[in-house]
């Protein structure tokens, strides 16, 4: 059966074009090897305008995160906000959150230039409030009742 398995990743890594190798390698071959976790070290630092902190990096497979308390830099690009581009919360903010948009949200990134930026992990909550429109960026508010792990801004 071990060997079907491996052929079905094999096949669905070469399928999208080897893009899933690096997943379907991390499963690892032997039986007795636990998977390595990744640091946030392996956390990608050039992001696109619209991505998340909620990567692997940073996000157990539950939602949960072993990072509350670590510091991430990120680079982000240069874009500009359209109607559409908006953030959960207002500062803190969820891990679905967009760093870039939210770091122009929070006065800390000038989306015309991009720039480094630094978050903080923090601890799940059940409420990140949105507050309106600043520099660009929509907030609205998240709710959940299980609560998410978030991030700030950090100097």
């Amino acid at each position: 059966m071990k060997q079907s398995v491996g052929f079905l990743i094999v096949t669905f890594a070469v399928a999208l074009g080897g893009t899933a190798c690096k997943a379907a390698a991390s499963l690892g071959s032997s039986s007795t090897s636990k998977p390595t976790k990744p640091s946030k070290e392996d956390c990608k630092q050039e992001l696109k305008a619209s991505e998340a902190a909620n990567m692997a990096c940073i996000v157990e497979g539950d939602g949960t995160s072993k990072r509350v308390g670590d510091v991430i830099s990120f680079t982000c690009p240069s874009f500009e906000p359209s109607r559409f581009t908006f953030v959960n919360g207002s500062g803190p903010f969820p891990l679905a959150s967009s760093i870039c948009y939210a770091a122009t949200f929070a006065g800390k990134l000038d989306p015309a230039v991009g720039g480094a930026v630094k978050i903080e992990i923090l601890a799940a909550q059940t409420k990140y409030p949105g507050d309106g429109v600043k520099n660009g960026i929509k907030s609205q508010t998240w709710e959940g009742s299980y609560g998410t792990p978030g991030y700030q801004f950090v100097e």
